[in-house]
C-alpha cells in the first residue's frame, strides 16, 4: 500500500454527466472519492449539466479537479490511473493512444447498457489496454467473459453507496404511509396500484428513472418507508435502512430479504432476472402491504452489512491495492477506428439524453410541412405579414443582437423589425405599422427557426383570434434551460398571475379597435390588451400555441417577482375588473408575484352542506364539530344523510342531533343501497340553500375562511363548480383539482406532495380554472345543479360522478374554479374503508373509466389547466416526450392522419414503420407522428388519428387497449407483422420467450384489427386464416443507403462474411461445415453473431441509425446469406439482399422463396457441395465478383427504394380503401 501513496494523477472519461443514472451518479461519487484523497483529477466528458455542473464547480475551486469538454482538454504524458467509463474516449485521447503518447494504468468500468456489455470496439482492444475490467454483478461478469474479456482482469465492482450512508442510524418501524417508485414509466397497472394503496392511506410517489431530478441521499430516502425500484436505488435504500421492493412495474421479485438477496446481487438487482410478472393490482397491493413489517426488520438488521459490502470507498481502495505498474499505452489504426465509431454511437446517445434539446429537435417541422405551410400563407399573405418588436427597455445591445441573430434562420421572415425602448414608442408602433400583426419579444429572447411560421400557421387556424401566446424554454442557454408549458386561456389563473408573459403576437387592427396599446403600462401592456379582447370579443379571441417557440433568458418565477411586473399586474387586473363592473378587489397572493382577486357580493346566500354518512362516528363527529366551531360564514345549513348506520353509538348520535330540533341542522334518511350520486341528489332536493356544498364525512375544517372562499366564486354567474384544497393530516396534499386527458381519462394532480410544494407555475398557490374537482368538498349553485340534472346515478353511482358532472358543466359553458384559500383536511376514502359493508368496490374499476370514455370520447383529451405537451402517462407536469413526435394536422386537415407505433428502434421498427412513415409524410401522402410502443388511450384521444398502426402486437392486453382506443376515437386499427410468429424456427433464441398459447393470443389480437399489413405474399397466405383483409407492403430501403462507400480487396485474402441478428442460429449453422475448410483461403468476417470455433473477424451490432455505415465498413468482397428451409423463412423478405446490395457486395444465398426475386444474386440449395462450388467460383475472378456487386447495387437502387411505385405500395397498405 505504501507504493500507492505516490499515485496522484487521475484521468476519468465518461460520455455524459447530465442524468441521475446509476452510471453517472457512481462516476461522480468516484470523482469525489479521489478528490477527498487529494488526487489531481482530469475529468473529460462530452456533456455536463444540472446537479453535476454545480458539484463540479465546487470541486474545481479546490484546484485539484478539472472538468474538460470533449476535445478541448489537455492530456498529460502520464497518469497514475485512467478510469474509463462505458469505453468512452475523446478523439484527442484516441489519437494520443494511437501515437503512443500516454502511459498509465487503465481501468474499464462497465454497467449494463449497450456500451457496457456489447463491447462494440472489441474485447481484444480492452484486454490490450485494461489492467482491470470492472463489472457490477455475476451475470454481467459472465456476459463480459463470453464476449472475450480476459477473466484474469475481470473483477466484480458491485453497485455501491457513498460514504454519506455510513451515518444512517437504526429506526423503529413506522407505519407504511409513503412509498417511492422509481421506474422508466408508469403503466396503467401503476395507476391502479396507486388508487388501491390510497384507499389504505398509503401514497405512492413516482420518479422517472430516465429523467430523475432528485439525488437519492439518505435524507431523501428516509422520508419514505419503502422504495420500489431496481439496480442502484435498491442498494441505496437498503444501506439507508429502508426496505426495497424489486420491480420494473411489469415484473419483479418483491421484497429484498435473506431469501432473495443473493439472486438480486447476481443480477445487479435487475427486475427482469429470476422474477415473475406482477399479478393483478389487488394481489400486488397484498404483496406489498402484508410482508412490510418483516421486510422492515430484516432491512434494519442488514443495514450495517449493506454498507460494508457496498461502500464505494472500500471498493476503490481494493482496486488500488492490486494495480500493476504503469506502462505505455498504444493502439493500432484499426483499433483507433473501432474506438472512434464506438464514440460516435455513444455520443449520439448523449445527444438524445439532453432531454429538452432532443424534444425541441422533434418539434422541428419537416421540410414538406414547411413547404405546405408557406404555400398556405402565400394564399393568405396577411397571415404572414408579421412585424417584430424587440422590447429593449435597458438598452442592452448584446441582448438585441442575440434576438436578431435568431431571426436569420427563420423559415418565415418578419416583414419589419423594430427595437422598442419604451411603452410610448411601442404604442406609436401599433398606431403606425403596416404589419397585420406584431410579435412582441423581450431583448435576449431567441426564436426557434420555425417560430414565425407557426405563429402564421395559427393565424390561419384561428382567424378570429386577436392575440396569441406560446410556450417557451427559459434560461440563458439550452444547457441550463427549463421548459415552461402554459395552459390554454385560464381566466382565473390569469387574474392570479400574468402567466401569458410579455412574448405575444397581437393583431394590429384588433388592438386599434380596442383603443390601441396603453403606454401607461411599461411591462404588461400586452396583458392589458388581452383583457380588453376577452371583454369585447370573448375568450375565443385569445389563442395559445402549445409549443415552445422561444428561449427566454428570464425564468417565469423571477419575472413574476420583478417590482414593476408585480405592480402592473395588480393594476391591469384591477382595470379589467372595473371595466367589467365586477365587485372585486385585488390583494397580494400567497407568494410574491401572485395576486388574489376577492369577489364581494351583496347577497349572503344560504349554503346547504350535504354530508353523507354511515357509521364511523368519530369521523362524523370531528367533521361536524370542526365545521360548526371554525366556519366563519354564518349562512349555512347542515344536511346529514344517514345511509343505514348500524353502529349503536352512531345511531344514538344522529338521534341526539335530530332531537335538538335546530333549523340549521337536519338528519335525512337514505335507506336504499349505497350510491354516492343518488344520496347527494336526494339531499340536494331537500336543500333550502342557493348553494350546495357536498362534503365527505372524513373531512375536518381547520380554517374559518374556507366556506367564504368558496362562496365568493360560486356566486359568480359564469362559475358552475368550486373546489377546495384538500390535505392529508400528515402535511401532504390530497387534492388540487382533476386533470383530463391523462392516464385512463382523468387524474388527480399533486396527490401526496408536501403542502410546501408551490406546484408547476405556482398553481398550488393560485386560484385557477380546472376541468373537475373532487366531490369530497365541492360547491355548486343549486340552480346549476338542477339545470345539469345532478349527478348521473345510472352511469356513475359511486365513482367519477364528480368528473362527469364537471364535464357536463363545461359543456354548458360553466367554469370550474379551484381555490387554495379553502383548506380542508381529508382522510381520503374513509367512507369506503368498509367497502364490503356498503357493498361497493374500494376504488373506481376499469368499467367506470369505460363508461366515462364512451360518454365523453375525444372531449376527455381537452383540459383547461394542463398543457398538451406535458406527459399523458406517468407523473404529471413533466415534459411529454412520447407525443413530441406529433404535429397538429395541417390547417383544414387535408391529409390522412396516422399514429404509427413501432415495436422497437431496430431494423424491424425502422423498415416496417419509421422509414415508410417518414417517406409517406415527406411526399405529403399522410401526416401524424410516431410512437415507440403502444400508445396510451389519452394519446389517441388527443391525436384523433384516421388510422392507428400497431406493430407486432401479441400481448394479452391488446383487446382491452383496442377497446379503449375505439372508445375515444373513430380510428381504423392496422396491425403490422413481418414474421410468421406462430412458427419460429426451433433454434431461434426467441422461440422459448413466446407464450405457449401464442396462436390464441395472436388470434385475439388480430381480431381487433380493421386490416393487417405484412411484408410478403407468402406471409399474407400464412396469416390468411387469422384475418380476411391482409395487405402486402414489401420492405424497401430509404436514402440512408444511397451514399455508402464499401471498399473492395481490403484484406490480404478475400473478405467473405455474414451479418445478421441474434435469432439466426440455425441459418448460421449452414455455413459451419465449410468455414473451417476455407479459413486459410479467405478472411471470415461476421457481424451480429459469432460462429463457434471458427477463426474470424467479429463485429458487434450497433444501433440501427449506424447500421448501414457499419455494414459498409466491413468491406466485404462476398456475402453469404443462408436460410433454413422452413415455413418461417419462406415467409421472410429479401431485406438482407437489399442491404448488402446497397453496399455493392455480391451475394450467394439459399434458393428459397424470399430470395427468388429479380435481383442478380446466386441462389444455391443448402447442400455443402453447392455452397462450396459457388464460393470458389465467385472467388476465382475478383473482377467478375466486383461486377456482380455493381449489378446488384444497380438493381436495388432501380427497383427497391422507398420511392415511386414502392411508396405507392405502402400508401395502399396503410390508408383506407375507397
Amino acid at each position: 500500500m505504501a507504493r500507492r501513496k505516490s499515485m496522484n494523477r487521475l484521468l476519468i472519461t465518461i460520455d455524459q454527466l447530465n442524468r441521475l443514472t446509476d452510471t453517472e451518479t457512481t462516476l461522480m461519487d468516484v470523482v469525489e472519492h479521489f478528490h477527498v484523497r487529494g488526487w489531481q483529477i482530469d475529468l473529460v466528458t462530452r456533456l455536463v449539466e444540472g446537479t453535476y455542473l454545480r458539484r463540479l464547480k465546487v470541486l474545481q475551486q479546490s484546484g485539484n479537479v478539472q472538468c474538460f469538454m470533449e476535445d478541448e482538454h489537455p492530456l498529460a504524458a502520464h497518469y497514475d490511473l485512467i478510469w474509463i467509463c462505458q469505453g468512452y474516449m475523446s478523439l484527442k485521447m484516441i489519437s494520443a493512444l494511437q501515437k503512443g503518447e500516454i502511459s498509465g494504468v487503465c481501468v474499464f468500468q462497465h454497467y449494463y447498457a449497450y456500451a457496457d456489455q456489447d463491447l462494440p470496439y472489441g474485447a481484444a482492444l480492452e484486454n490490450k489496454l485494461a489492467a482491470y475490467s470492472l463489472t457490477v454483478s455475476a451475470i454481467s461478469y459472465a456476459k463480459l467473459a463470453l464476449k472475450g474479456i480476459d477473466q484474469r482482469r475481470l473483477h466484480i465492482f458491485p453497485l455501491s453507496v457513498s460514504d454519506s450512508f455510513a451515518q444512517v442510524q437504526p429506526q423503529a418501524m413506522p407505519p407504511l404511509s409513503r412509498i417511492l417508485l422509481i421506474s422508466e414509466e408508469q403503466n396503467d397497472a401503476v395507476g391502479e396500484l396507486r388508487t388501491l394503496l390510497a384507499a389504505k392511506g398509503i401514497s405512492l410517489d413516482h420518479i422517472n428513472a430516465q429523467r430523475r431530478e432528485v439525488e437519492l441521499t439518505p435524507e431523501f430516502l428516509s422520508t419514505y418507508q419503502l422504495v420500489m425500484a431496481q439496480t442502484r436505488p435498491v442498494v441505496q435504500a437498503l444501506a439507508a435502512g429502508i426496505p426495497a421492493y424489486l420491480t420494473n412495474t411489469v415484473s419483479g421479485a418483491g421484497y429484498v430479504n435473506g431469501e432473495t438477496l443473493e439472486a438480486g446481487l447476481d443480477a445487479h438487482f435487475l427486475a427482469d432476472y429470476g422474477s415473475a410478472p406482477h399479478q393483478s393490482p389487488e394481489e400486488w397491493v397484498q404483496d406489498i402491504v402484508e410482508p412490510y413489517a418483516d421486510a422492515w426488520q430484516w432491512t434494519q438488521d442488514f443495514r450495517e452489512e449493506a454498507f460494508r459490502q457496498w461502500s464505494l470507498s472500500a471498493q476503490i481502495e481494493a482496486v488500488l491495492a492490486r494495480l500493476p505498474k504503469a506502462a505505455r499505452l498504444q493502439i493500432t489504426e484499426a483499433e483507433a477506428a473501432s474506438l472512434t465509431l464506438h464514440r460516435k454511437v455513444i455520443a449520439d446517445d448523449a445527444e438524445k439524453s439532453r432531454v429538452l434539446e432532443s424534444w425541441l429537435k422533434t418539434r422541428q417541422p419537416s421540410e414538406a410541412r414547411i413547404s405546405v405551410l408557406l404555400s398556405f400563407i402565400n394564399q393568405m399573405p396577411e397571415t404572414g405579414n408579421i412585424g417584430l418588436a424587440i422590447l429593449d427597455p435597458h438598452g442592452d445591445s448584446a441582448a438585441v443582437e442575440k434576438t436578431l441573430a435568431s431571426l436569420e434562420t427563420q423559415y418565415l421572415q418578419p416583414t419589419l423589425v423594430e427595437k422598442v425602448r419604451d411603452s410610448q414608442q411601442l404604442a406609436g408602433l401599433f398606431s403606425q405599422t403596416q404589419a397585420d400583426s406584431l410579435l412582441l419579444v423581450t431583448a435576449g429572447s431567441e426564436l426557434m427557426p420555425w417560430a414565425l411560421l407557426v405563429f402564421a400557421e395559427h393565424r390561419l387556424r384561428q382567424p378570429d383570434a386577436a392575440l396569441w401566446y406560446c410556450d417557451s424554454v427559459t434560461g440563458e442557454n439550452l444547457l441550463a434551460a427549463e421548459s415552461l408549458f402554459k395552459p390554454d386561456l385560464n381566466i382565473d389563473l390569469l387574474r392570479s398571475q400574468p402567466y401569458i408573459g410579455e412574448q405575444m403576437l397581437i393583431n394590429v387592427a384588433a388592438a386599434r379597435e380596442a383603443g390601441g396599446f396603453d403606454a401607461g403600462f411599461t411591462r404588461l401592456g400586452g396583458i392589458d390588451l388581452a383583457w380588453k379582447f376577452i371583454e369585447t370579443r370573448g375568450a375565443q379571441s385569445i389563442g395559445h400555441i402549445a409549443d415552445a417557440l422561444m428561449l427566454v433568458p428570464e425564468t417565469a418565477e423571477s419575472w413574476l417577482q420583478l417590482p414593476e411586473v408585480v405592480a402592473e399586474s395588480a393594476a391591469v387586473t384591477a382595470a379589467h375588473l372595473a371595466r367589467c363592473n365586477l365587485p372585486a378587489v385585488v390583494e397580494p397572493g400567497l407568494l410574491p408575484g401572485l395576486h388574489r382577486v376577492r369577489f364581494t357580493h351583496q347577497q349572503q346566500p344560504l349554503v346547504s352542506v350535504v354530508i353523507p354518512t354511515r357509521d364511523r362516528l368519530p369521523l362524523l363527529r370531528r367533521c361536524i364539530e370542526s365545521l360548526m366551531e371554525k366556519t366563519q360564514w354564518p349562512h349555512y345549513e347542515l344536511l346529514i344523510v344517514d345511509n343505514n348506520s348500524q353502529d349503536e353509538a352512531t345511531c344514538d348520535y344522529l338521534a341526539q342531533l335530530e332531537a335538538l330540533n335546530i333549523a340549521q341542522l337536519r338528519v335525512l334518511r337514505w335507506p336504499q343501497a349505497f350510491s354516492f350520486s343518488a344520496i347527494n341528489n336526494f339531499a340536494a332536493g331537500q336543500a333550502r340553500g342557493d348553494l350546495l356544498l357536498f362534503l365527505n364525512n372524513d373531512t375536518e375544517i381547520v380554517e374559518g375562511e374556507w366556506l367564504s372562499a368558496m362562496v365568493e366564486h360560486a356566486t359568480r354567474p359564469e362559475v358552475g363548480i368550486v373546489g377546495a384544497r384538500l390535505e392529508y393530516h400528515d402535511g401532504r396534499i390530497q387534492h388540487a383539482g382533476i386533470v383530463a386527458g391523462v392516464g385512463l381519462g382523468i387524474s388527480p394532480v399533486y396527490d401526496g406532495v408536501s403542502v410546501d410544494n408551490t406546484g408547476y407555475m405556482q398553481r398550488l398557490q393560485s386560484i385557477l380554472n380546472v376541468t373537475a374537482v373532487s366531490a369530497a368538498c365541492m360547491m355548486v349553485p343549486k340552480e346549476v345543479f338542477v339545470e345539469l340534472g345532478g349527478f348521473s346515478v345510472d352511469d356513475f353511482p359511486n365513482y367519477l360522478g364528480d368528473v362527469d358532472f364537471a364535464l357536463k358543466a363545461r359543456a354548458s359553458g360553466y367554469l370550474t374554479v379551484w381555490t387554495p384559500y379553502a383548506r380542508v383536511l381529508h382522510m381520503g376514502g374513509a367512507t369506503r374503508v368498509l367497502g364490503e359493508e356498503v357493498g361497493i368496490a374500494s376504488h373506481a374499476g376499469p368499467e367506470v373509466f369505460d363508461t366515462l370514455r364512451e360518454k365523453w370520447r375525444g372531449q376527455l383529451s381537452v383540459d383547461i389547466s394542463y398543457n398538451r405537451q406535458l406527459t399523458k402517462v406517468g407523473g404529471n407536469f413533466q415534459l411529454g416526450m412520447r407525443q413530441s413526435r406529433y404535429q397538429q394536422p395541417l390547417p383544414g386537415r387535408p391529409l390522412p392522419v396516422m399514429m404509427a407505433c413501432h415495436k422497437n428502434l431496430t431494423g424491424c421498427g425502422n423498415y416496417r414503420v419509421i422509414k415508410p412513415f417518414k417517406a409517406l409524410e415527406g411526399n405529403l401522402i399522410l401526416e401524424g407522428g410516431l410512437t415507440h410502443g403502444l400508445p396510451a388511450v389519452m394519446e389517441v384521444a388527443e391525436i384523433q388519428p384516421d388510422t392507428l398502426l400497431l406493430e407486432l402486437v401479441t400481448d394479452v392486453s391488446i383487446p382491452e387497449r383496442v377497446k379503449q382506443y375505439r372508445q375515444v376515437s373513430n380510428t381504423k386499427i392496422i396491425m403490422e407483422y413481418d414474421d410468421y410468429i406462430p412458427n419460429l424456427p426451433l433454434k431461434s433464441v426467441f422461440r422459448k420467450k413466446l407464450p405457449k398459447d401464442i396462436v390464441r393470443q395472436l388470434r385475439r389480437s388480430v381480431e381487433q384489427a380493421d386490416w393487417l399489413v405484412v411484408s410478403t405474399a407468402p406471409l399474407a397466405e400464412a396469416y390468411s386464416s387469422f384475418h380476411h383483409d391482409i395487405r402486402v407492403a414489401q420492405n424497401r430501403l430509404d436514402d440512408q443507403w444511397a451514399a455508402l462507400n464499401s471498399l473492395r480487396r481490403q484484406g490480404k485474402k478475400p473478405r467473405v462474411g455474414w451479418a445478421g441478428g441474434s435469432s439466426h442460429t440455425g441459418d448460421l449453422e449452414i455455413l459451419l461445415p465449410f468455414m473451417k475448410e476455407l479459413e486459410n483461403e479467405v478472411e471470415w468476417v461476421f457481424m451480429g453473431m459469432k460462429p463457434q470455433n471458427v477463426k474470424c473477424e467479429f463485429h458487434y451490432g450497433v444501433p440501427f441509425e449506424f447500421y448501414p455505415e457499419k455494414l459498409a465498413t466491413l468491406n466485404l468482397d462476398l456475402a453469404l446469406v443462408p436460410l433454413e428451409m422452413n415455413l418461417f423463412n419462406e415467409c421472410k423478405s429479401n431485406l438482407r439482399l437489399l442491404e448488402l446490395g446497397a453496399c455493392g457486395v455480391p451475394v450467394i444465398c439459399t434458393d428459397i422463396e424470399p430470395y427468388r426475386c429479380d435481383l442478380p444474386v446466386t441462389r444455391v440449395t443448402n447442400r455443402y457441395k453447392d455452397w462450396m462450388n459457388a464460393i470458389r467460383e465467385h472467388l476465382a475472378d475478383m473482377d467478375a465478383l466486383a461486377a456482380r456487386g455493381d449489378a446488384l447495387r444497380a438493381g436495388v437502387f432501380r427497383d427497391w427504394m422507398l420511392r415511386d411505385e414502392g411508396l405507392t405500395d405502402w400508401q395502399n397498405a396503410w390508408l383506407p380503401r375507397g
